[in-house]
């Protein structure tokens, strides 16, 4: 909702938010106006909050129920039981990551930065030099 406000939303009669993007464990939620720590993998406790929602619900009236994950928001950080579900798995990029002579020049203009490919994001480059 915000880097610096958890504050509610107009619109919404329940919500769970937290400063900033919060963190995979451990999480500081504003709990319908209540801070409150939730302990655990934010994936797996954001799913759970949003499941314990719905199964107490005493409406059968439509709602609109909004849930947003950590886990594509970096530095990425898996839950202990996956570290390792892709080690065997080789995944190379595919060849249209390299096929840049009909790309606009914005996209090349981006690979060396933060989000692009040959980027710095998180040290991973130097794990996987593989520019080409």
């Amino acid at each position: 909702m915000g880097e610096a406000d958890d504050t509610r939303r107009p619109g919404f009669d329940y919500w769970v938010t937290h400063k900033g993007q919060g963190k995979y464990f451990d999480t500081t939620f504003n709990v319908n106006g209540n801070q409150e720590v939730v302990r655990g993998y934010y994936t797996e406790r954001v799913t759970d909050l949003a499941l314990d929602w719905v199964a107490k619900r005493q409406s059968d009236s439509p709602f609109l129920l909004i849930v947003g994950h950590k886990a594509p928001h970096g530095p990425f950080v898996p839950e202990e039981r996956y570290v390792a579900s892709y080690d065997d798995i080789d995944v190379p990029y595919p060849t249209s990551a390299f096929d840049l002579a009909t790309k606009p020049r914005w996209i090349v203009d981006r690979l060396r930065t933060w989000h692009g490919i040959y980027g710095p994001l998180y040290g991973f480059r130097d794990d996987y030099p593989d520019e080409r």
